[in-house]
């Protein structure tokens, strides 16, 4: 129905391409404002790492593996990543139990799509209880 609002199952992670894709729906709900490239990612028993370059800085993120279940370390970072690079248009999230809804908008953007929806979207920070 729309790209802005991402709808995920914490239960999502069979392989490392997982991690590609939620590196890739991350960078394109930012609309242009976080514009990672050459994303990676490994997984194996003990742990596993996503990778990619901004602005010619390479990363590396440390992956927590937990069965099939995301490391929601991941999404913070993003969060923190797109907060430092400028101040208007933030990454957001609501929670279910299992599921989660993620959003990338500005403060007046968020106030509306609460009040269409009745969703209780809040900004995605590392004290975000994920999962």
């Amino acid at each position: 129905m729309s790209n802005d609002i991402w709808f995920q199952d914490a239960e999502c992670i069979y392989s490392s391409k997982d991690y590609v894709y939620i590196a890739t729906r991350m960078r394109d709900l930012a609309h242009g404002a976080l514009p990672i490239h050459r994303i990676r990612a490994s997984l194996g028993d003990d742990g596993g790492s996503l990778s990619f370059t901004l602005n010619g800085r390479q990363y590396v993120w440390r992956i927590r593996v937990n069965g099939d279940w995301v490391d929601s370390a991941v999404f913070t970072e993003f969060a923190a990543l797109l907060k430092k690079r400028q101040k208007e248009l933030r990454y957001t999230i609501c929670l279910e139990p299992q599921y989660f809804y993620i959003g990338c908008w500005t403060p007046s953007q968020l106030r509306a799509v609460r009040k269409l929806t009745g969703m209780q979207f809040v900004w995605l920070t590392k004290r975000s209880n994920l999962i």
